[in-house]
């Protein structure tokens, strides 16, 4: 059974919001969910090649001016 995760990362920088992805991403299992909450535009292009390069398929969904969602299916 999948387990979901979510982090509401408002008004963090981008290096923050990179650091707790890599580390929660690290203590996940195949089928694991994680969402991230964001308002940091900057985010967007480093979480997407991260996920990339480790084979992760990322949902990125505008919720509004600002903020995001990121779905990451591990």
């Amino acid at each position: 059974m999948a387990n979901i995760k979510t982090l509401n990362l408002y008004d963090e920088r981008c290096t923050p919001i990179l650091t707790k992805t890599i580390k929660e991403l690290s203590y996940m299992n195949t089928n694991d969910v994680l969402v991230l909450n964001t308002d940091n535009h900057c985010a967007l292009k480093k979480v997407r090649n991260l996920c990339e390069e480790r084979g992760y398929h990322v949902e990125i969904e505008k919720l509004g001016i600002n903020d995001m969602r990121y779905t990451i299916r591990v």
